[in-house]
C-alpha cells in the first residue's frame, strides 16, 4: 500500500540535497540518533541543524552533538526556532511524551521520526493517528527490523504458499536488566505516569521490535500489513520491584488463522533472542545471535540460511525516511497506523492476566548485570521454551495460577484496560508512580 500524502518535502531544498533535521534530546536513546544522522550527514543524506536539552544547554556540549548548532533548553523552542528551516524532527524521548511531542511537531508543520513504540495506550493512539492525518507527510516509527529486504521477502515466500500454510509464529527474548535500566526515565518500569497510561514491559518496550516483526510476518494479504489480535491470553510476572511486569508469558490466535506464542523477561542472566515461523511444509528459525540469521529447514530436508548482515538499524532507518522525504520511496517502513495491531496485543495481555503476579522469592535470586543489581529467575529459559512448545505457563507466581496462560480476551475487551490496569497499580506492593513535575 502506497502513501497517500506527499511525496517529497516541500521546502526550498533542492531534491538532492541534505535534509534538515532537528532532533529533541542528546541523552539516552537521542544519542545513538545523533551519531546515525552525523553518519549520514557524511554521504550527504541530512545535517543536523538543532536540538534540545536542559542539561545539556545549562553545561558542556555532549561530545556526540555536532558542533556549532545550537542547543536549546526546550522542545518548544526548538520549534519554534527551526520555524520553515527543517524537514524533519526526530522524537526518541521516554514513551510518555511522545503523544504530545508528536501532536506538537505535527502542528508545527514538520515531518516526525517518532521512536518506537509510539504509545502503548489504544485510546491515546487512536488520538495520535487523528493527528497524523493532519500530516504533509507520513511520520517514521523506529522500529528496527522492517527496513532489512530480507523480511519482506521471506514474508513474500511465506504468503506466496511456497511453505504451505502458515500455522504458528514464536518468539523467545531473554535481556538482562538491572535495577538501572528501569530508573533510567520517569516511564520507565510503569504503568501510569500522571493520567497517562505506560504499560512499559520487555515486550511493549524493549523488544517490541520482535512483537512488530512477527505480526508483520504473520500477516497475508499485502506486504505492508500486520496481523491484529483476535484473542489473547497472558500471564504477568514481576521479579524486579516495579510497577509493570518484567516477564511475560502470551498466546494470540491472530487474524487469518496463525497462533502467536511469546515468553519474554529481563529477569535473565543471559541474552537469547528468537523466533520460529511454522508452516506446514517448513521450519523457519531467525536467529538474533552473532552472527544472525534466517534458517529454513525445509520438511525434505532441504535448509536454507540467509544471512543477516549486520547493518546499524538507527542509519539505515534515516537513510529510508531521507528517501521517503525526497521522493524516492513511497511510504516509511513503518507508518503510525501499521503499529495498532501491536498496541492491542499489548492492551489485550493487561485485560487477560488481570493482575500481574509477583515471582516467589523461591523462584528468583540476584545476580550483577552490568555492574549493577539484577534479579534473575533460574530456569526462565527451559520455562519460556516450555510455553512455547506446550502453551503451559510456569508456576512461579505468588498467587498461583496453575499452568494456564490467562483468560481469552476479545477486542470487545479493550477498553477494560483502564479498570484493570488502575488495579494494577494500587496493588503493585512497594511502589507508587509519582506526579509528573
Amino acid at each position: 500500500m502506497t502513501s497517500t500524502k506527499h511525496p517529497a518535502v516541500g521546502s526550498s531544498q533542492g531534491i538532492n540535497e541534505p535534509l534538515r533535521v532537528g532532533v529533541i534530546g542528546t541523552r539516552g536513546c537521542a544519542e545513538s540518533h545523533h551519531r546515525a544522522l552525523a553518519s549520514l550527514e557524511k554521504e550527504g543524506f541530512c545535517t543536523v541543524v538543532g536540538t534540545c536539552d536542559p542539561v545539556a544547554h545549562a553545561g558542556p556540549k555532549p561530545d556526540h552533538v555536532k558542533e556549532g548548532i545550537r542547543i536549546h533548553a526546550d522542545y518548544k523552542d526548538l520549534l519554534n526556532e527551526l520555524a520553515g528551516q527543517v524537514d524533519y524532527v526526530v522524537v526518541p524521548t521516554p514513551i510518555h511524551l511522545h503523544a504530545s511531542m508528536h501532536r506538537d511537531v505535527i502542528n508545527s508543520g514538520f515531518a516526525c521520526y517518532l521512536e518506537k513504540p509510539p504509545t502503548l495506550d489504544h485510546r491515546e493512539f487512536e488520538e495520535m493517528v487523528q493527528i497524523e492525518e493532519k500530516a504533509r507527510h507520513d511520520s517514521f516509527i523506529g522500529f528496527s527490523h522492517i527496513f532489512r529486504p530480507e523480511y519482506g521477502a521471506l514474508k513474500e515466500r511465506i504468503h506466496s504458499g511456497e511453505f504451505g500454510a502458515l500455522t504458528e509464529v514464536n518468539f523467545l527474548g531473554l535481556w538482562p536488566r538491572s535495577m538501572a535500566y528501569f530508573r533510567r526515565s520517569a516511564s520507565a518500569g510503569r504503568l501510569h505516569y500522571g493520567e497517562r497510561r505506560i504499560l512499559d514491559s520487555c515486550l511493549g518496550n524493549a523488544m517490541a521490535h520482535h512483537v512488530h516483526t512477527s505480526l508483520f510476518l504473520a500477516a497475508g494479504g499485502t506486504m505492508w500489513s500486520w496481523a491484529e489480535p483476535e484473542s489473547v491470553r497472558a500471564r504477568l510476572f514481576r521479579a524486579n520491584s516495579i510497577e509493570a511486569p518484567d516477564t511475560v508469558f502470551l498466546e494470540s490466535n491472530l487474524h487469518g488463522g496463525v497462533r502467536l506464542r511469546m515468553a519474554a523477561s529481563h529477569a535473565c542472566s543471559k541474552s537469547l533472542s528468537y523466533q520460529e515461523i511454522i508452516c506446514e511444509r517448513a521450519r523457519i528459525h531467525i536467529s538474533y545471535a552473532i552472527p544472525s540469521a534466517i534458517l529454513i529447514q525445509m520438511e525434505s530436508g532441504k535448509i536454507e540460511t540467509i544471512p543477516l548482515v549486520p547493518k546499524d538499524a538507527y542509519v539505515e532507518n534515516h537513510r529510508w525516511y531521507t528517501e521517503y522525504l525526497r521522493g524516492l520511496r513511497n511510504r516509511p517502513c513503518t507508518r503510525l497506523g501499521d503499529c495498532r495491531a501491536m498496541v492491542k496485543l499489548n492492551n489485550l495481555a493487561y485485560v487477560s492476566a488481570n493482575e500481574i503476579d509477583t515471582v516467589r522469592t523461591d523462584c528468583r535470586r540476584g545476580f550483577l548485570c552490568n555492574g549493577s543489581d539484577g534479579i534473575m529467575i533460574p530456569g526462565i529459559e527451559t520455562m519460556g521454551r516450555e510455553f512455547i512448545r506446550t502453551g503451559a505457563a510456569p508456576g512461579i507466581g505468588k498467587n498461583d495460577r496453575g499452568n494456564a496462560p490467562g483468560r481469552p480476551v476479545g477486542l470487545s475487551e479493550l477498553d477494560g484496560v483502564a479498570q484493570v490496569v488502575s488495579r494494577m497499580v494500587e496493588c503493585a506492593p512497594g511502589f507508587r508512580t509519582p506526579s509528573p513535575a
